[in-house]
């Protein structure tokens, strides 16, 4: 397995958030972080889906605010993680980490390389 680098996968705010990042074949994705806020109005909700399964589903009470949640889950090439949010005004950011598999061929696996070996020569200076 390749050396993990960080990746945002979702990132969104508005009345209604609803996306979805699919996995890249060859890859493993495991989602860290879980950041959401709300608008302030009782209601407002968060959901996270990862590889099918609700793994996360919050409604905000009117006193908070925001919330974080430290999570461990993993999806696979062609797999999909989504995130939807509903109410007045909620905001939601999922990051984590993407592994090559070990001996996938990957389509654009240079381009990949490089960025990985860019970011570790910086981090050397």
């Amino acid at each position: 397995m390749s050396r993990p680098y960080s990746v945002r996968f979702l990132t969104g705010s508005g009345t209604a958030v609803d996306q979805t990042y699919t996995v890249p074949s060859g890859y493993r994705a495991v989602v860290r972080h879980v950041a959401a806020s709300s608008g302030g109005v009782a209601g407002d909700y968060v959901q996270l889906f990862v590889a099918g399964v609700t793994c996360l589903t919050y409604t905000f009470p009117v006193s908070e605010r925001s919330r974080m949640w430290d999570v461990r889950w993993v999806a696979y090439g062609g797999e999909k993680i989504r995130v939807a949010t509903g109410g007045s005004q909620a905001a939601v950011h999922v990051s984590g980490f993407l592994f090559a598999e070990a001996g996938a061929r990957v389509a654009g696996a240079g381009d990949l390389a490089a960025a990985i070996a860019a970011a570790e020569l910086e981090l050397a200076e």
